[in-house]
């Protein structure tokens, strides 16, 4: 599995870490739909626009930065970030897992998916991982 830091030109090529960008860009703007499609199906069933509005609503998110990419496998990553939200910094591991539509695990390059944030809440965003990351 890939670890891609800052620097690496392979960072900004990484699936996952171009999903982040989208996740985080339209939480800048506050735009809670392209929010809700980037996030992992759970137990069969979408997050909808309205739930992470409800969730989001109260946190604006100032500035980010992404650190590195650490692939746990072809179809799940994890991705390091600095976030500054309501003025504070954090440093949150967020968990992508790449899927089909039905919410199944499918491997990039060789089955049709996306990558989907499996923890979405605002709260795993501000929580502080460890360098060594926090999912092993």
């Amino acid at each position: 599995p890939a670890h891609l830091s800052a620097g690496d030109p392979r960072l900004v090529q990484h699936g996952a870490h171009q999903a982040t960008v989208e996740f985080l860009e339209s939480w800048t703007r506050r735009r809670w739909g392209p929010m809700a499609a980037l996030t992992a199906l759970q137990m069969g069933k979408s997050v909808t626009p309205v739930q992470v509005k409800a969730d989001y609503a109260g946190e604006g998110l100032d500035d980010f930065r992404i650190d590195e990419v650490m692939e746990q496998s072809a179809a799940i990553s994890h991705v390091h970030a600095t976030l500054t939200i309501n003025g504070e910094t954090f440093h949150p591991a967020l968990r992508w897992i790449f899927q089909g539509q039905q919410g199944d695990t499918k491997i990039p390059g060789h089955e049709q998916g996306s990558w989907k944030l499996l923890w979405w809440g605002s709260a795993h965003m501000k929580r502080d991982a460890p360098a060594e990351d926090e999912f092993g």
